[in-house]
């Protein structure tokens, strides 16, 4: 869908080929007012991605969509904002959905676009590394701001509620913005995430991509369960981690926050043990 407005997709069923790159299932780029409900999409890139592409024509922002009651498995991220940003995103809403695959719920801002006003609510995942050659490792929530060609300029990223999402996963809730362009007013409140490992693919790494040469992809970097980089007022309430049984040398600490201004957490309840190396 490109440029619509007041559109509803109901009881959809997409079976994609799931070793075939760009191979989205469901795609609202440019839209307004749309609901996508009870849709159930295997789909080996993007199950259900909200974007502003760039166009030669003005199609307008992204603003007002809902996705509920749908079922995805995705190699990539099954529920995403991103990557193309090139116009504005607002006010868009998930909810009630179970999500099957390398990455839980995410946003990927890369462009000149300013994206607000999102919602992730009663959404349950597992998400694993599937392959090298795919972007995303396991991420349980990924959630990153990055130019995608160095010195491009990327809008802002702001008011992201995330709610009652759990599940496992093989890395972490990640918060990440840029030194120069934090994410702000974030909540989190009741994620619960266990935190393991069960393919055969490397972990310890942060997933940047996509990325053009100049920036980095993928980032070196041990694992912890919440990883919180680059943000402003950020709240972690009634949120829970722990780790699997199969422990790795990468793994960090149950909370690991860099240049984060005005955290609170209220209830953080952690069972995570660090292995010692």
């Amino acid at each position: 869908m490109l440029g619509c407005e007041r559109v509803l997709v109901d009881g959809v069923t997409v079976r994609n080929f799931m070793d075939l790159a760009n191979c989205d299932g469901i795609d609202s780029d440019h839209c307004r007012d749309i609901e996508i409900r009870n849709c159930d999409i295997v789909s080996a890139d993007d199950a259900i991605v909200i974007k502003t592409s760039d166009q030669s024509f003005d199609y307008g922002p992204s603003q007002n969509i809902t996705v509920k009651d749908c079922r995805v498995t995705s190699r990539d991220s099954g529920l995403t904002i991103g990557t193309e940003t090139f116009d504005d995103i607002s006010k868009i809403r998930f909810e009630r959905c179970v999500i099957q695959g390398g990455r839980g719920p995410t946003i990927t801002h890369r462009q000149r676009g300013n994206i607000s006003d999102i919602e992730f609510d009663d959404i349950q995942v597992v998400a694993q590394h599937h392959a090298a050659r795919w972007w995303g490792t396991g991420e349980a929530i990924n959630i990153s701001v990055r130019p995608r060609v160095a010195g491009a300029i990327v809008g802002k990223l702001r008011d992201i509620m995330l709610r009652n999402i759990r599940g496992r996963a093989e890395n972490s809730v990640r918060i990440d913005g840029s030194p120069d362009n934090l994410i702000e007013d974030v909540v989190m409140e009741n994620v619960d995430f266990q935190i393991d490992k069960w393919t055969e693919y490397p972990g310890g790494n942060i997933e940047n991509r996509p990325t053009m040469p100049g920036v980095e992809g993928l980032e070196p970097h041990d694992t912890p369960v919440f990883s919180l980089r680059n943000a402003r007022h950020v709240v972690l309430k009634a949120c829970k981690d722990s780790w699997g049984d199969k422990h790795q040398l990468h793994y960090g600490p149950a909370l690991e926050v860099e240049n984060v201004a005005d955290l609170k957490l209220v209830g953080f309840e952690t069972q995570a043990l660090v292995r010692a190396r």
